[in-house]
């Protein structure tokens, strides 16, 4: 069928059909007929309360920020669990009676270079935390109200608590990133990432989400 023959019959899909078939033509990356069919859609008419725009957008935040962060105790979690494996073997190898010096100064190296990158990530995962936490009391929300009930939540939590005690400060945190910059990048003087410019950042989201 020719293109403007289809195109006639834009006007007859139902909602539903519309939705599926603007979906599949971006999924197969035809930009055009996805156009053309989101062209052809009639217009209706909304109403809604002066919080709704504030609401959604706050539905929309939420749930991705609880990605990101799950995301983040995932891999925090999974440095911690390999980290005390990493601890058991070199501290069995340390202990055994034909144990090559060399050999165990290497690994006690790598182990606390494994150490600081874990306790790096454990920063990140409380600074993110907490940037979200300030946001949310600063616009007098609950910060976990739409992912109580997620799948991972309790795992997030678990993240959160270990990192308390095992996540590096602030002034750590920047030494750090300056020892594993790539050779001649310049050096960091003030740390890139913190609970204050986290909330600020999601404070300028939020905003920018809403007028648009």
């Amino acid at each position: 069928m020719k293109t403007y023959s289809l195109a006639r019959a834009y006007n007859s899909l139902t909602p539903e059909e519309r939705f599926a078939l603007i979906l599949a033509a971006d999924g197969r990356g035809d930009e055009a007929e996805a156009q053309r069919l989101a062209r052809a859609a009639p217009r209706i008419s909304l109403s809604m309360p002066d919080y709704a725009l504030y609401m959604q957008t706050f539905a929309e935040l939420a749930p991705l920020t609880f990605i990101e962060l799950l995301a983040d105790a995932a891999t925090y979690l999974d440095l911690y669990t390999h980290m005390k494996a990493f601890a058991r073997i070199y501290n069995e190898k340390e202990m055994g009676e034909e144990t090559d010096g060399a050999e165990v100064g290497g690994e006690q190296l790598a182990k606390h270079r494994y150490i600081d990158r874990l306790r790096a990530a454990g920063y990140r995962l409380r600074a993110k935390a907490n940037g979200w936490k300030r946001f949310c009391e600063q616009m007098n929300v609950p910060p976990f109200l739409f992912c109580n009930d997620y799948p991972g939540f309790e795992r997030l939590k678990i993240a959160l608590k270990v990192a308390e005690e095992e996540a590096c400060s602030p002034g750590e945190y920047l030494r750090w990133l300056n020892c594993t910059r790539p050779e001649g990048a310049p050096e960091l003087i003030e740390v890139p990432l913190s609970d204050v410019l986290v909330a600020a950042e999601f404070e300028r989201g939020f905003r920018q989400r809403v007028r648009f």
